[in-house]
Parts: C-alpha cells; sequence; structure tokens
C-alpha cells in the first residue's frame, strides 16, 4: 500500500503517518484481510470518530504481524494540506514554479470553498474561471449544480471533464496571470 504523508505527528496517527484521503492499494492476500478486519471495525470508526486512527491501527497491526508494505510518498511530489498550511517555503517554490506536486491532497482544510480557494493560490485550479470566456467556472465550482447537470442531462451520460476540466498549461496559464496582474 502507498501513501501520502499526512502531516501529522501525533501518537493518535503513528507510526506510519499515512493519509486516508489519497492512497494506492495493489489488491494482496495481505490486503484483503486487512481490509476485511477494517471493515468489521465499524463500531471502532464511530468510537474514536476518526476513520483514519481505526485504518492506521489496523494497518499498523497488519505491517506487523502478515509484513504487508506500506510505502510513503515523497511529500514534495504529493503534499497534504498540511504543507500548504505549515511549509510556506514549500509553498512559495510552488508558486516560483520551481516544485510542481504530482498530487496535493488540501487535507487540513476545513471547507471546500478555503479548498478552492487555496488551489486557486497555488496556481493549481484546473477549472474556468467564472469570468472566461467559458463563463462555466462557477458552475464548475458548485457539486450541487454539477450534480443536477449531470442527473438532468438528456443523455444521462453528461461528460463533466468536457464542460469544467481545463487540461494541462498549469505554467503557462500562471505566468500569463502573472504578466496580466503585474500590467494592470
Amino acid at each position: 500500500m502507498i501513501f501520502m504523508d499526512d502531516g501529522a505527528r501525533t501518537p493518535r496517527f503513528s507510526p506510519f503517518f499515512t493519509n486516508t484521503g489519497f492512497y494506492f492499494v495493489r489488491r494482496t492476500d495481505r490486503v484483503m484481510l486487512m481490509q476485511e478486519r477494517l471493515i468489521k471495525a465499524v463500531g471502532e470508526i464511530s468510537y474514536t470518530a476518526s476513520h483514519q486512527a481505526t485504518f492506521i491501527r489496523h494497518l499498523t497491526e497488519a505491517h506487523y504481524a502478515f509484513n504487508l508494505q506500506i510505502l510513503i510518498l515523497d511529500d514534495n511530489l504529493f503534499p497534504s494540506g498540511q504543507m500548504y498550511h505549515h511549509q510556506l517555503g514549500f509553498v512559495q517554490l510552488v508558486k516560483n514554479y520551481e516544485k510542481k506536486p504530482f498530487v496535493w491532497h488540501m487535507c487540513w482544510t476545513a471547507t471546500r470553498e478555503q479548498k478552492v480557494e487555496h488551489f486557486k493560490d497555488l496556481g493549481l485550479w484546473y477549472l474556468p474561471d467564472p469570468n472566461g470566456p467559458r463563463g462555466e467556472g462557477g458552475f464548475c465550482e458548485n457539486p450541487a449544480a454539477m450534480l443536477g447537470w449531470v442527473q438532468g442531462s438528456a443523455t444521462g451520460q453528461a461528460d463533466v471533464l468536457k464542460r469544467c476540466c481545463v487540461a494541462g498549461g498549469y505554467w503557462e496559464r500562471r505566468r500569463e496571470r502573472e504578466k496580466a496582474m503585474s500590467a494592470a
């Protein structure tokens, strides 16, 4: 199993400090055994009020008891919200085009609106601008509107990716935005 580093260093999340918001699982007997035990621990999740703490407990147990292999990804390539909030030097490197993460899981952030704001601040928001040429950004930032559009489409197969996502061009769009801001 491969995980992002959560950033938390409390005993509750030790010894691996994994984040359960983004991870990769290869189907093996060891993984299946761990997952089965985790599913049976649903009461523990209610009691601890944390699926992550329960997951980490079972992950740790599977690692030591059954030799389940665990890899923690490089947090410069796969940062968590903790880095946005507490590693301001790293954030500045991203803004200066010196670091480009593969995946950024914006945990440690309370609301969806704040997550969107933080990704826009980093230049990593890939949905159209509400005031841009397509004018659909506001729609794409509103989960209820997106779901309604998908459910109400004539074919039943609405393509949210074509309507909302803007593929690639991170560095170019960021530089263009900064040039426009400095010219103003």
